[in-house]
């Protein structure tokens, strides 16, 4: 993939504080990044949540926290690399806030362009985070996600493993896959903090190409703590696994640098 060099990516991490329901300090935030650097992340992409009437966190907020949390970092000698990005709730205003250019696409860096869809270069692909209901698949999911693709959007589905719709009919995952859209699952599902069953079932989606990402999803205050390493050793002693770890570490680091995640041959 254009010679990119693998990196062990965290792509869903809610690391900056005051934000939404990530660590209640700057301390908490260091010591969070400090043991994803010491567990083998190499970059962590900060994805706090942007809900209509929850949280708005547009890219001059998130840059600020993130630059601040970089300066941090450097002088607690933490080299971790992080990246900026959001967890988009997603609903009818998410296009509205995304041709506004009040979302932060994943994966990027601090400073640039936001949601403008005629702000990227030609051939460059952006990535959006996206969350949907856990319990209730939205009659407009498929529309709306559809709607973000036509204005020049790569839907990333967040944790699809949570998703009740998607556990009792996988086939609608790999729909959507197909579509166009990609799809991340939490490192801790594959450690087995979900149960077994759930473990088994991801496994089965990231064999049959519908998983591309993996991510932490942690929060800070004990709650959803990174599993990223113990996902990851998981996944390495299955049958393929190794093969399919390198997959996905191309896989970010394609997301990285704006290229396109190819969908499964």
């Amino acid at each position: 993939m254009n010679g990119l060099r693998p990196l062990v990516v965290d792509l869903h991490c809610h690391l900056l504080p005051s934000l939404d329901d990530g660590p209640r300090d700057w301390e908490e935030a260091v010591r969070l990044a400090a043991e994803a650097w010491a567990s083998g992340t190499q970059v962590l992409v900060c994805t706090p949540h942007d809900m209509a009437g929850a949280y708005a966190n547009p890219p001059e907020r998130v840059t600020a926290q993130l630059r601040e949390l970089r300066r941090r970092l450097e002088a607690a000698g933490v080299p971790l690399a992080l990246r900026a990005g959001n967890e988009v709730y997603l609903e009818d205003e998410s296009l509205d806030r995304l041709r506004a250019g009040q979302l932060n696409f994943l994966g990027s860096e601090p400073g640039a362009p936001g949601g403008d869809p005629g702000a990227s270069r030609r051939g460059h692909h952006r990535y959006l985070l996206v969350e949907l209901p856990v319990g209730q698949w939205p009659l407009n999911a498929e529309e709306l996600l559809y709607e973000l693709r036509v204005a020049g959007v790569t839907p990333v589905l967040a944790h699809v493993e949570r998703y009740e719709e998607l556990r009792a009919a996988p086939e609608r995952l790999g729909r959507l896959v197909e579509a166009g859209c990609r799809a991340q699952v939490n490192a801790g599902t594959f450690a087995g903090r979900e149960g077994t069953r759930l473990q088994r079932q991801a496994m089965e989606w990231l064999r049959a190409g519908w998983v591309h990402f993996l991510g932490s999803d942690a929060h800070g205050g004990g709650r959803r703590t990174s599993a990223m390493a113990e996902g990851r050793s998981w996944i390495a002693r299955q049958r393929g696994g190794a093969r399919l770890l390198e997959q996905i570490d191309r896989n970010a680091a394609a997301l990285l640098a704006g290229q396109a995640v190819p969908a499964p041959a």
